[in-house]
């Protein structure tokens, strides 16, 4: 066990795990500051503390710094809710949990991108064009569907304009759902819509089944050394249809990396094997990179390096292009950078976000030094984003540190710097004369 829970902080614990299994805490629902969890359940906040943390190592809870707790999406088929009105949304949630589905909750434009990147077993977007306003609707959508060739969105009661312009400027599969929605949605939630793809729910599987045979197929070219075959796989299989560059890093290289490790640790490879196959993906890497669309500069500029000692940097250099083709001004400083180094760059450039990598567990030291002097030198005013294999090694230890995101993979990385970038525009915009 990570954690050696009392009885009272076992009883927490059940009725929070059953609550959020059940449903009663939907996917995305923020949980009360622990100090009044704490007073509701009449424990100590150093209880509700440990239990917290117990949830989160089993996946049912993500704590974000300075946002707060949030239920985790559960796994398999998924669908996201975009709503600004919190009734609206609850009401919603209740139909898809009625459909035995999950439900995935985001109340502006920033939560429901973040989701898709954060969730990549969502098949149906649920999206209340008012948000607040109809423009801002209209504009969300149009960058789900850039985002999500291939994902069905259904829109909550649109004008007849609303629809000309949806049809206009966004691609199938697009569907209406009417005003009260919910006999329509129940009916789009069986798929049974006239319109709609066929076997709608059933996108999760397929996309899941579609990512295990990539994976197998790769790890089979990786340990033949063929990077042109690799290159070809990634970039022109039809099992890559509507994949996007973090989809490929996460669930496949990613993936890849992890079954390389696990062979070599069951003595079923060698290291010169190990190492003809993890050179395969540090070239393939660039390769996808070099074909992916760049979005626009945002001018947020990202230092993204391994800690000291640390030599094995696939993960960060995945973390690394993603940002920068997200749009982030990104310096990748590759691996094992001393922390005096880094500390010194930090002062003579500063960056907006900093994200440290590590992966084994005897680099936890050079982690927690790493972060605690960053602090003492910069305090709260730089984030500090961490990741890596470490976090399956030392889940509890790394998430004790004084950081504002201990991210699960690229992707999670990726979700937490574009709100740091939202939130950063928001402030800008509040502060703007008129």
């Amino acid at each position: 066990m990570l954690y050696d829970l009392g009885s009272r902080a076992r009883s927490v614990y059940d009725v929070l795990r059953e609550r959020i299994r059940s449903g009663d805490l939907a996917p995305g629902t923020r949980l009360p500051p622990h100090t009044a969890l704490a007073a509701t359940f009449g424990v100590a906040p150093l209880t509700v503390r440990q239990v917290l943390a117990r949830l989160e190592a089993d996946r049912l809870l993500v704590r974000e710094r300075g946002r707060g707790t949030f239920v985790r999406a559960a796994e398999g088929p998924q669908i996201l809710i975009v709503a600004a009105d919190p009734a609206q949304r609850t009401d919603l949630a209740g139909q898809v949990r009625a459909a035995e589905r999950h439900a995935v909750l985001a109340a502006t434009p920033a939560e429901g991108l973040a989701a898709l990147d954060r969730e990549p077993l969502l098949v149906l977007a649920v999206v209340d064009l008012h948000l607040p306003g109809a423009r801002d609707g209209l504009t969300f959508v149009r960058r789900l569907r850039h985002r999500q060739p291939d994902l069905p969105i259904a829109i909550l009661n649109p004008t007849r304009r609303q629809r000309s312009r949806l049809q206009d400027t966004v691609a199938p599969p697009l569907l209406s759902v009417g005003d009260p929605p919910l006999g329509p949605l129940a009916r789009v939630l069986r798929a049974d819509v006239p319109g709609a793809p066929p076997g709608l729910l059933t996108r999760a599987a397929g996309l899941a089944q579609r990512l295990e045979e990539l994976v197998k197929r790769y790890v089979a070219v990786q340990l033949n050394g063929d990077r042109v075959a690799a290159q070809a796989l990634l970039l022109h299989d039809p099992r890559v249809a509507g994949l996007s560059v973090a989809d490929l890093y996460t669930h496949v290289l990613q993936a890849a990396q992890y079954r390389l490790g696990d062979l070599w640790q069951c003595n079923a490879i060698s290291v010169a094997r190990e190492h003809l196959a993890t050179a395969v993906t540090e070239a393939v890497l660039f390769d996808v990179a070099a074909a992916a669309p760049r979005a626009p500069g945002s001018g947020m500029a990202v230092l993204v390096a391994c800690v000291e000692g640390e030599r094995h940097d696939i993960g960060a250099r995945m973390v690394a292009q993603l940002l920068e083709l997200d749009g982030f001004a990104v310096r990748f400083l590759g691996a094992d950078v001393p922390t005096d180094s880094l500390l010194a760059l930090l002062r003579q450039e500063p960056p907006r976000l900093l994200v440290l990598s590590a992966a084994r567990p005897e680099r936890l030291g050079q982690l927690r030094a790493a972060v605690a002097r960053v602090r003492q030198a910069h305090g709260a005013g730089l984030p500090i984003f961490v990741g890596g294999q470490v976090l399956d090694w030392a889940p509890d230890a790394v998430r004790a540190l004084e950081v504002d995101l201990a991210a699960q993979d690229a992707r999670e990385t990726l979700a937490g710097a574009r709100r740091i970038l939202a939130a950063g525009a928001a402030e800008a915009a509040a502060a703007a004369p008129g």
